[in-house]
């Protein structure tokens, strides 16, 4: 990307009036949140949990390890982000990948076609929550753990394959500044477009939008973290 054209991140910022979601409430008694690195039960339940919800939706083939195959070839460097209902199991999970953005899936499905985002990623995946635990708003739990992770692995920028509904879900419901990346094209069934942003721009879009939101979702870092990812600083 050349200095002569425009950032992507200029591109019809989310805008305060169409939020939808602020900071949400304490997970009830009942609901856990974890986060599971491969050779944890809780990382292979995860997976499980993926699987089952992948096939059900005819997204994936069936596999005699209860796994997606096609996440397979990053299974080991791949974070389960899970809540966990203490009477009913797994009701969410989020999955991230850290690496250059052409060793990650997405990378093995849409050609990179600018140098932005910049690398090292962190690609959000496996993406499933149940309705009952949608309206306990546990989808920003999930968010908060990727994010934290993905800053503390290195990562610079935030990349996922979705449908266009979620894309928009993401701008206008959470004020996460993604924007397309490439063309849509067939992803396990169903049409899907690359999208990106960075931490950065999370960070910067967050603060201008809701403070309150934003100091629940990076309260998770130290000073010396807002200081060396240049996140902007409450003072309120």
């Amino acid at each position: 990307m050349s200095s002569a054209e425009p950032t992507p991140r200029s591109i019809a910022d989310p805008q305060p009036s169409t939020l939808r979601f602020g900071p949400p409430r304490e997970l009830p008694a009942n609901l856990m949140h974890l986060v599971a690195t491969p050779g944890d039960p809780w990382w292979d339940a995860g997976a499980a949990f993926v699987y089952d919800e992948y096939l059900r939706r005819g997204w994936c083939n069936a596999s005699s390890n209860h796994r997606v195959p096609e996440h397979e070839p990053w299974a080991d460097i791949s974070t389960f982000h899970i809540i966990n209902d203490a009477e009913h199991g797994i009701v969410g999970t989020l999955r991230t990948v850290i690496g250059a953005f052409t060793d990650l899936p997405i990378g093995s499905k849409y050609p990179r076609a600018t140098e932005w985002p910049p690398d090292p990623c962190c690609e959000f995946g496996a993406f499933v929550v149940a309705p009952g635990a949608r309206k306990l708003q546990a989808t920003s739990y999930l968010h908060r753990s990727a994010l934290e992770v993905g800053v503390r692995g290195g990562a610079l920028s935030v990349v996922a394959v979705v449908e266009t509904p979620l894309l928009r879900l993401l701008r206008d419901g959470y004020g996460f500044p993604f924007v397309q990346v490439g063309e849509g094209q067939d992803y396990m069934g169903a049409e899907c477009i690359p999208i990106a942003t960075t931490y950065k721009d999370i960070a910067d879009s967050i603060f201008r939008l809701d403070k309150e939101m934003y100091r629940w979702l990076f309260k998770v870092f130290t000073t010396e973290e807002f200081v060396r990812n240049d996140f902007p600083i409450d003072l309120t």
